[in-house]
């Protein structure tokens, strides 16, 4: 079985079990729905070449108190063996090229899932615009409109209409509705989309953002209740913000630490866009986890919520519910970022701060209350800033990236060479090249996975794939080198 350089092979079945678990272990909220046992197939929308095997996991609930099992005996079938053949551990054979559908069946209850086999490397045909990765889910716009998700599926996030709790998503699939967007937001479990007309949609972990009490699953696209169209619109972990026209701020969601900027400190909730507590104008806002930061019309920073780690760079540590000024007399173009902010000035310097214990800053230090300098060798023409890491784009397009590199974040063929903090996972505080020499023009950094969109509109990712958030079709852990999102099917 071939893989490109740089992919970590899948573990045992029990692993990669683990590993889908793991995505409800982030948030109490995330437990199965009450009701009757049901069964997962751990992934959907596999690719395999003619020849390869490879393996499929399955999740039973059998119980609320006692939780989950990985399903180790079992009744698994393929509708088309010439296609694809699998055995009763939930092995497969890659036969010929075609779909298959994969069933399984386990004490009363059924799951099935699609497996597309081709003959040789897959044919990319797809024009991709734009790209935005979340926890672990990701969604992209082609060139013609069209949106499309993959990976964590467990509030319905990939908005084909299914949800499913467990499965991982491999490839990309077509958001329901037919509704064209110009943007995509994407938060821990839901995502939220604008039309070009400024009108906002939310679907997944959406009860809240679409004017809901609690959580509830929305597996398709549906409307936020606002009376006025926004020209941009940005996700943090569990709320959204967004800019109306003459740049007054919205946001709304469940927060805890001021992230709305409404004022109010501790756990509350707002069900429909609620203005943030400022005379201010915006023309860009970056919400995060647990922070927000917005630029204003005049090209002066603000940030509000938690400053635990610096986060709202105005020289503290405290937590705000209102706007404050970030320290010092910056005059920026734009600004970046989820968990620490780098902003460019007007001067072409690029400054950061926060949180710097991955090296995201790619300094000495833990964090940084104030703006700081970044060293000449990170000063790029344009700096993107994720939640764990940095990357940089120089003029011809080629993307070098610093910080977090445990899940091949840095896409550099690594491990990076430098161990972070007390858990010693590899980091980077100088700028690596992204391996496999491509060119992008645009990049987004999520919390274990990133991707980017070339110049001649390819998309790749890199990271984790324990969802199937590198939309290849690759039953593979990780990959710390960009591999190339196939076309939808």
């Amino acid at each position: 079985m071939m893989f490109p350089s740089g992919i970590t092979l899948p573990l045992a079945a029990v692993s990669l079990v683990a590993g889908l678990a793991g995505v409800a272990a982030c948030d109490s909220s995330t437990g199965p729905d009450d009701g009757p046992p049901d069964l997962w197939i751990g992934q959907h929308k596999v690719v395999l070449r003619a020849g390869e095997e490879a393996r499929l996991t399955a999740l039973y609930l059998h119980s609320q108190l006692s939780g989950l099992d990985s399903v180790r005996e079992a009744t698994w079938r393929s509708s088309n063996t010439s296609v694809l053949r699998v055995r009763g551990d939930g092995s497969v054979t890659a036969a010929g090229a075609g779909v298959a559908t994969v069933s399984l069946e386990y004490r009363g209850e059924r799951d099935a899932v699609e497996v597309r086999v081709v003959d040789s490397a897959p044919a990319y045909h797809t024009e991709w615009a734009s790209v935005t990765v979340g926890f672990e889910t990701v969604c992209a716009i082609t060139a013609g409109g069209e949106t499309y998700c993959w990976g964590n599926d467990y509030y319905g996030a990939v908005a084909d209409g299914a949800r499913r709790a467990w499965t991982g998503v491999y490839s990309p699939v077509r958001v329901m509705g037919g509704q064209e967007f110009s943007s995509v937001a994407l938060g821990l479990f839901h995502v939220c989309a604008l039309t070009p007309a400024g009108t906002a949609y939310c679907w997944g972990d959406a009860g809240a953002m679409i004017g809901l009490a609690g959580h509830e699953s929305i597996n398709e696209p549906r409307r936020v209740d606002f009376d006025r169209p926004f020209n941009r619109l940005a996700a943090g972990r569990n709320y959204n913000c967004g800019l109306a026209a003459g740049g007054t701020a919205y946001c709304w969601g469940v927060v805890s630490f001021g992230e709305l900027g409404d004022g109010v400190l501790g756990l509350h909730t707002r069900r429909h866009p609620y203005p943030v507590k400022t005379e201010l104008r915006f023309v860009d806002i970056r919400p995060g986890g647990p922070r927000t930061c917005a630029l204003t019309t005049a090209g002066r920073a603000y940030c509000w919520g938690a400053g635990s780690f610096g986060e709202l760079g105005n020289g503290s540590r405290q937590t705000y519910a209102v706007p404050v000024a970030v320290s010092g007399d910056h005059i920026f173009e734009g600004i970046t970022g989820r968990g620490h902010t780098c902003g460019r000035d007007t001067a072409g310097t690029v400054h950061c701060w926060g949180s710097n214990k991955w090296h995201q800053i790619g300094m000495d230090g833990d964090l940084y209350t104030t703006p700081v300098e970044l060293p000449p060798e990170e000063q790029f023409q344009r700096v993107i800033a994720g939640t764990v890491t940095t990357c940089g784009l120089n003029a011809a397009g080629t993307a070098y990236c610093w910080g977090l590199d445990r899940y091949g974040n840095l896409g550099a063929g690594g491990p990076a060479p430098q161990r972070c903090d007390i858990d010693q996972f590899p980091c980077s505080d100088e700028p690596l090249e992204i391996a496999g020499g491509l060119r992008f023009q645009s990049l987004s950094l999520g919390l274990k996975t990133s991707c980017g969109v070339t110049v001649d509109h390819a998309l790749y990712c890199w990271g984790s794939n324990l969802s199937g958030q590198l939309g290849a079709g690759l039953l593979v852990e990780s990959s710390n080198t960009p591999v190339r999102v196939v076309d939808p099917w």
